[in-house]
Parts: structure tokens; C-alpha cells; sequence
């Protein structure tokens, strides 16, 4: 299916990284801060986030950091939050982790 090492140009291997998981989600006024687990050969995260549980509508926030705060959300509103690493190859673009983290919803504050 997905190979775990892909090959890029010069014949370099590129290891692709294990799932990333959510360890928790703060929320604050407007913003909410997301801490991620550290996944084996990760470079990044990529967070993804929307107000549907279906994830549609949603948008994407880029770290290297393994936490990303997510700021001028709405106020007292559910946001749905997945997290996928990453790993840079030699010619700029990310090699995914095969699978998004499962779903975690957190309130903002007022």
C-alpha cells in the first residue's frame, strides 16, 4: 500500500513518519492550543480544523513546533481539530504520514 521509505532524487531514502496523536487541547479566548505527540521521524505537523464534525469548510495550520495555537476562531464554538506529521524531502515537498489523528472537539472560551 504506502511504502515506509520513499525514494526521492540522488537515490536518498526518506523515511515517512508514524501517525501523529493529540495529546491535549487548550482553550482560550477566541484561540485554542493544541499539543501534539511526538511521532517517530516527524519533521512537522500539519493541524487541520473546522466548526464540522465532517471536517468540511476546514482549514490548515503548519509547525515544526509540537504545539500550534490555532487563534481567531469564534467565540464560544465547537471546533473539530485532526493532526497528520510530516517529513520534509530533499526536494521541498512533505511526505504525509499515511493517516490523519482521529477527531478531538474543543469549546472556545468567551
Amino acid at each position: 500500500m504506502f511504502k515506509r521509505k520513499v525514494a526521492v532524487p540522488g537515490g536518498v531514502l526518506v523515511t515517512r513518519p508514524a501517525q501523529a496523536k493529540i495529546k491535549s487541547i487548550k482553550s482560550g479566548h477566541r484561540k485554542l492550543t493544541v499539543k501534539v505527540k511526538k511521532a517517530q521521524n516527524a519533521v512537522g505537523y500539519r493541524v487541520k480544523y473546522s466548526k464540522y464534525k465532517s471536517m468540511k469548510k476546514s482549514k490548515s495550520k503548519y509547525s515544526r513546533s509540537r504545539t500550534i495555537t490555532l487563534k481567531k476562531l469564534k467565540a464560544r464554538k465547537r471546533y473539530y481539530i485532526q493532526v497528520r506529521s510530516y517529513n520534509t524531502k530533499i526536494d521541498g515537498k512533505r511526505l504525509y504520514a499515511v493517516k490523519w489523528s482521529n477527531k478531538k472537539s474543543k469549546k472556545t472560551k468567551k
